[in-house]
């Protein structure tokens, strides 16, 4: 017996067929070498062990800590590096400006030919790292960081301890800023000449129990392309909107809600986790463009069990993009499970 479990449904009311693509489930496997006693020193002391190969006073740099498990870079996230920020300037280290260092991320990046100049980065070093969100409601993340060397090019320091998880912290990690792995689709539209857009999700914290109705809300300009996109977990894209119903066309209005409430009897959107007793997280990604992008090459759930497998790769989505000018981008994560209340 083959069974295809999938986590977004596109459906077209009027048949008993339903669609979707798979996602992977946020995993109960754990890295290594977590020191449990860690929590009870507090986050000041690991940092602090951490530096210790570096001069007091020098300038140090912070990069993105995401999520290790999926690499979203979140609220959860931000506050873990604001509390690092802290730590690290009352030991009194010099904390240059924040800007995009995803590309520190890991050390092979730093050996690349693509690598910014060091001298750019106006820091002798990077503090990089990520978590692993527990499988339950409650409990601690594991956190993981390490000192990167830019003189020296390699790793000078590295810590690895559980953390309490605040009690907002679901809320957190549905904000949602940015994915290192998707760091390509996610990037904003080019020479800001796209369309003015914001998108909201109807639940916040964006957070569904399996099977549960999902709307998009959005706003934009008159005239525009609306494009909606499904990220799933395994880094493969489908298209929800438009589709065989409601055709590519420009926006008559500013204000536009998916499903449209004209369509309630012939269409809608519903999502389900990858497997019943776990929480699988993805992402809509909302492109509009002031002229048509051919996204024909990607597969609209509609009508069938939809493997993700059978999804195309972010990749195809960027090359698209990056030959596309004057679009606009909003990017809106979700969790949906058991762990999300009805």
């Amino acid at each position: 017996m083959k069974i295809i479990i999938f986590s977004v449904i596109l459906s077209f009311l009027c048949s008993a067929c339903a669609v979707g693509s798979s996602a992977k489930p946020i995993s109960d496997q754990r890295g290594s070498g977590v020191n449990r006693e860690g929590h009870a020193e507090g986050l000041s002391f690991h940092v602090e062990k951490l530096v210790t190969v570096l001069d007091r006073g020098s300038a140090v740099a912070i990069s993105q800590i995401y999520d290790g498990e999926n690499g979203d870079i979140t609220g959860l996230g931000d506050r873990l590096r604001d509390r690092i920020e802290t730590a690290l300037v009352n030991m009194g280290f010099l904390v240059v400006p924040r800007r995009d260092l995803i590309v520190f991320m890991d050390e092979r990046e730093l050996g690349s030919a693509k690598r910014p100049e060091i001298k750019d980065l106006e820091a002798g070093a990077v503090i990089s790292g990520r978590y692993y969100l527990p499988p339950g409601d409650k409990g601690s993340a594991e956190v993981h960081l390490r000192t990167l060397s830019l003189e020296e090019n390699r790793v000078r320091g590295a810590v690895s301890f559980s953390e309490a998880l605040p009690a907002d912290w679901h809320k957190l990690v549905s904000s949602i800023k940015g994915n290192i792995y998707h760091k390509g689709i996610e990037q904003v539209s080019p020479s800001g000449g796209g369309p003015s857009l914001s998108a909201s999700l109807d639940r916040n914290p964006a957070c569904y129990p399996a099977g549960a109705s999902v709307r998009i809300r959005l706003k934009t300009e008159r005239g525009v392309h609306i494009y909606i996109l499904n990220l799933a977990a395994d880094n493969t894209v489908t298209l929800i909107y438009p589709n065989r119903i409601i055709k590519d066309s420009p926006m008559p209005v500013e204000d536009f809600e998916f499903p449209p409430a004209a369509f309630s009897k012939r269409l809608g959107l519903a999502v389900y986790p990858l497997k019943q007793d776990e929480t699988s997280h993805e992402a809509f990604k909302i492109v509009a463009s002031r002229k048509p992008v051919d996204f024909g090459f990607l597969p609209i759930p509609e009508n069938e069990i939809y493997a993700g497998a059978k999804g195309e790769r972010l990749e195809k989505v960027l090359d698209i993009l990056k030959k596309t000018s004057n679009w606009s981008e909003a990017t809106l994560g979700y969790y949906v499970g058991p762990n999300c209340s009805k």
